[in-house]
């Protein structure tokens, strides 16, 4: 069975591209994936990123802990900093209650008039570097009256 001239160019055609139809699909396909690398690339800085701000948080949080357990007049252990990093903890009573405290009674806790010996008061951690403070932390806490 032979193949009558009238369909022999389609067959021809079916299977062939033009010139610009390769350009234009290399073309989309490059957009697409530059597109791709960008997003790719700036999700692992943002990740980066937000990995170094969650462990100062944490060092921070730990610090905190810490102090609130032994009191500020300890200094943080060293070996459980990562190295270049230092922490310090300063304490305060508050002579005047600020707006906002999670005291229960706040106008009680004046520095004159404690209850019972108690006074409120604030522990502020800072966490330092090489090139300085790169973090704070305040918590408050009720602390008993110092002989």
């Amino acid at each position: 069975m032979t193949l009558s001239k009238k369909h022999t160019p389609m067959l021809k055609k079916a299977g062939v591209f033009t010139l610009i139809e390769i350009l234009v699909s290399i073309t989309i396909l490059a957009i697409g994936l530059g597109t791709i690398f960008l997003l790719v690339g700036g999700s692992g800085q943002k990740l980066n990123t937000a990995q170094i701000r969650w462990a100062r948080q944490h060092l921070l949080n730990n610090a905190c802990e810490y102090f609130l357990l032994v009191g500020h007049e300890q200094s943080f252990p060293q070996d459980m900093l990562p190295e270049g990093y230092r922490i310090t903890c300063d304490f305060e009573i508050y002579e005047d209650i600020p707006d906002g405290s999670n005291a229960l009674d706040a106008p009680t806790f004046a520095f004159e008039n404690p209850i019972n010996g108690w006074y409120l008061g604030v522990y502020t951690v800072k966490l330092f570097d090489q090139s300085g403070e790169i973090g704070e932390q305040k918590v408050e806490k009720i602390v008993r009256e110092e002989d």
